[in-house]
């Protein structure tokens, strides 16, 4: 105290000073003295008049306003969205920028004094007002309702994908926004490429001349190709309306249909079945159905299944085997040399006309009656 009123002099005899004392509660106390001091002529003091006043409260509250806006101010800068603070038009529209953050100016290429420079509009140039104040509206109510998804332009004019949200409020009578940003380019590029992959797999998916499916492990069908429906003569009203692939197969081999499915899903590995298929007007074809299960990230999602008709290949096998046996017949009735076919113990199975000439038999009758043995003398 000796100390500020030395400070003191005729001319400024009036001052303020902090002092901190421990009162009758045993806690520390912050008061402020006003200090007016009076001199004698030759100017040294005479006295003086001090005005006590608690302001513990007062410190007390900037204290931990400073530490606020200390961690305000901290969350600003170091937030991993860019975040901007501006002035609205007269029409409430975001316009003038104050204050961006550092991830901001990151984003846009620019300086804090060059995003100061600019507009609200030179940074979104594609977005048309209806699209912000539709923004702002909604941002009135709860900004987390109010992203919207538009262009942003960077300096040197490069534009890239951005999702915004926009918040207005009310300080000293002007309206002021503050507007979050986030870069989505890596996601819009992770969905076109999701997108274009998924394409790939459909077209590939129609382009297999057999029905192929994916199903939930319970028969409920996810997907399926364009030749499903020529295939098994069902609209698409019929599949909207619920087929399992259950209903695909003869209903005695649904179970065993069921128990192949679940035993592919526990195995990665491909399993094949033969079955009878069946189409929308209830006729039957043998089938070959190979499924094999889906996974995601490690989770088994379901089954993809193929569908393979076998009628033509059934056909196929039968006309070799009838053309096979019709050359067969063709060469052992007509060989001029006499042939016999024989058991283990030498009675007679078959034999040409030749043979039966040779042994003077005919050929039907006693000679094939499955006793008779060929006897050489």
């Amino acid at each position: 105290m000796e100390e500020f009123l030395s400070s003191l002099s005729p001319e400024h005899p009036a001052g303020m000073v902090e002092s901190v004392t421990v009162g009758n509660d045993g806690q520390r106390h912050v008061v402020q003295w006003n200090v007016h001091a009076h001199y004698q002529s030759d100017g040294t003091i005479s006295g003086s008049i001090m005005i006590g006043r608690d302001i513990t409260a007062l410190r007390e509250a900037e204290t931990a306003l400073t530490k606020n806006v200390e961690t305000l101010k901290a969350v600003f800068s170091n937030a991993r969205e860019c975040l901007i603070i501006g002035n609205c038009d007269s029409n409430g529209m975001p316009e003038r920028i104050l204050d961006v953050n550092r991830y901001g100016c990151v984003i846009f290429g620019y300086s804090l004094e060059e995003m100061q420079s600019h507009r609200v509009k030179d940074l979104f140039p594609d977005a048309l007002p209806p699209y912000l104040s539709s923004a702002m509206e909604v941002g009135r109510v709860s900004i987390t309702d109010g992203h919207i998804e538009i262009r942003a332009r960077g300096k040197g004019g490069a534009r890239f994908p951005v999702e915004v949200a926009i918040s207005s409020y009310e300080l000293h009578g002007e309206t002021q926004f503050v507007l979050a940003m986030r870069d989505i380019t890596a996601w819009v590029t992770a969905q076109k490429t999701l997108t274009e992959s998924e394409r790939r797999f459909r077209d590939f998916a129609d382009f297999l001349p057999v029905p192929a499916f994916e199903v939930e492990a319970d028969g409920g069908i996810l997907f399926r190709n364009l030749t499903t429906e020529s295939f098994f003569g069902y609209d698409e009203a019929d599949w909207m309306e619920g087929l399992t692939i259950f209903a695909l197969i003869s209903s005695g081999e649904q179970p065993e249909l069921r128990e192949m499915f679940q035993v592919c899903l526990v195995k990665d590995t491909i399993l094949s079945n033969e079955f009878n298929g069946v189409r929308q007007d209830g006729t039957r074809f043998p089938a070959m159905v190979y499924c094999r299960r889906m996974t995601e990230k490690g989770i088994v999602t379901g089954l993809r299944v193929l569908v393979a008709d076998l009628t033509e290949q059934r056909g196929g096998v039968e006309n070799a085997l009838n053309r096979s046996e019709m050359m067969y017949r063709t060469i052992f009735e007509n060989t001029g040399t006499g042939m016999f076919l024989l058991n283990a113990d030498g009675t007679i199975v078959n034999t040409n006309r030749t043979g039966a000439e040779l042994v003077g038999y005919p050929p039907l009758g006693m000679l094939l009656s499955g006793h008779m043995a060929l006897q050489i003398w």
